[in-house]
């Protein structure tokens, strides 16, 4: 092939499957939001989730409006980047979790009580600054990571996403997308995230839902 039918040539690329988009909260809302979850932690959230962790805590009732107006607007733009603004956000359950050495993420997905469709979410609050030791093969560490699983074995595609999540970082991805995080150890420091579910209805249903 020569060079002028190379520069005719044009690529677009196209994913097939679950959409997942990373967000970068700036530190002031990071800081905002540690602020309410060092003072709320009057609720515990443990029977409600699948986590082995000691410190589970919904905040559902403690974020401000303006904070819960910011997500809201995240959520509605994971349906536009996915072409499906047609579904309506009614967020759910928002909790924290602060997770221990030794402590664990199972893997999972989510559903709520009156909806089996709807987005996760996981925002990095709080993260050790080491964590611990990799028993082998330290040159491709796992401890701590958050990781999200496809669930497709195909060869050419990306069946498994594996992310040292940094401080500030946004995720949003479907509630059937099984995910966890890896134990970790070596530190008394905390690994805190929060986590909020956002339902998605029909217009119908969500004008029913806001009634009641």
């Amino acid at each position: 092939m020569d060079d002028t039918v190379d520069h005719e040539i044009r690529v677009e690329q196209i994913t097939l499957g679950t959409l997942i988009i990373k967000f970068s909260l700036p530190m002031s809302i990071v800081d905002q939001i540690n602020e309410v979850c060092d003072k709320a932690k009057d609720i515990s959230f443990n029977h409600q989730l699948a986590g082995k962790i000691k410190d589970e805590f919904s905040i559902t009732h403690a974020l401000s409006d303006d904070i819960k107006e910011m997500f809201y607007t995240l959520f509605n733009q994971y349906l536009k980047q996915c072409n499906k603004n047609f579904w309506k956000c009614y967020p759910d359950d928002v909790w924290f979790n602060d997770m221990r050495a030794n402590e664990y993420n199972p893997f999972h997905f989510h559903r709520t009580k009156t909806s089996d469709l709807g987005l996760s979410s996981v925002l990095m609050l709080k993260r050790p600054s080491t964590y611990g030791k990799e028993y082998c093969n330290d040159q491709g560490p796992r401890n701590g990571y958050l990781t999200l699983i496809n669930g497709t074995q195909d060869p050419l595609a990306a069946s498994m996403y594996q992310v040292d999540a940094q401080v500030g970082d946004f995720f949003v991805f479907p509630f059937t997308l099984i995910h966890g995080v890896y134990p970790f150890n070596g530190t008394d420091e905390v690994r805190r995230t929060l986590s909020y579910n956002c339902n998605l209805y029909r217009d119908a249903i969500f004008d029913m839902v806001k009634e009641n």
